[in-house]
């Protein structure tokens, strides 16, 4: 037993990293928390959610620090073209949460970045973390001009800094109800299913 625990001691001394190493720390919950078919209230406008919580956050809280993320009330058949995303930094209400675009499948997020690489949100259209658009380099969701449905961006990964500075991952799959495969402009949309998972949890 005490040669087990030397040896575990050893191995903690020998993979410690520099401080200019990129860190990789284990993920902090072992799988995603996925939530489907949550959708804004048409008054509202808008659904508030909290990662600390994994909870919605009525929209009597809005100008709190209570929520981390807030997504758009949809409108259907064809006539949404974009989707707005906002992170609860200061401009949405009064918390300090930041993020950032990754250019990265969800499974394949491992590494938290420099500190400096989140963002605090920007109201201003053209400079939001995510952008309501489907063409800007950073869009997170693509639109078909054919069938007049927006998809989900597979290759890219939101990640985002709490204010107590813990990390999570997130990643919207679908804006259609039961996050049907091949939707159509016809089918019910504003249905928000996404995924999230810690890489940081203080």
């Amino acid at each position: 037993m005490k040669a087990l625990i030397a040896a575990v001691c050893l191995v903690g001394v020998t993979v410690g990293c520099g401080d200019d190493d990129v860190v990789t720390p284990p993920p902090a919950s072992p799988e995603a928390i996925v939530r489907s078919n949550l959708r804004p209230d048409s008054t509202e406008g808008w659904l508030y959610y909290s990662f600390s919580g994994d909870s919605v956050v009525p929209a009597s809280q809005a100008a709190t620090s209570a929520w981390d993320v807030k997504v758009a009330y949809l409108q259907g058949e064809g006539r949404t073209r974009s989707v707005d995303v906002l992170f609860n930094s200061g401009n949405a209400g009064s918390g300090t949460t930041r993020a950032m675009v990754w250019a990265g499948r969800f499974e394949q997020v491992t590494t938290i970045p420099a500190d400096e690489s989140f963002r605090t949100e920007d109201t201003a259209v053209a400079n939001r973390i995510v952008p309501n658009c489907v063409l800007c380099p950073n869009a997170i969701f693509a639109y078909d001009l054919i069938s007049h449905t927006i998809s989900p961006a597979p290759d890219k990964t939101v990640l985002v800094r709490l204010a107590n500075g813990s990390v999570v991952k997130f990643q919207i799959t679908s804006i259609y109800r039961d996050a049907v495969a091949a939707p159509t402009m016809f089918t019910p949309i504003g249905f928000y299913h996404f995924r999230w998972q810690w890489l940081r949890k203080q």
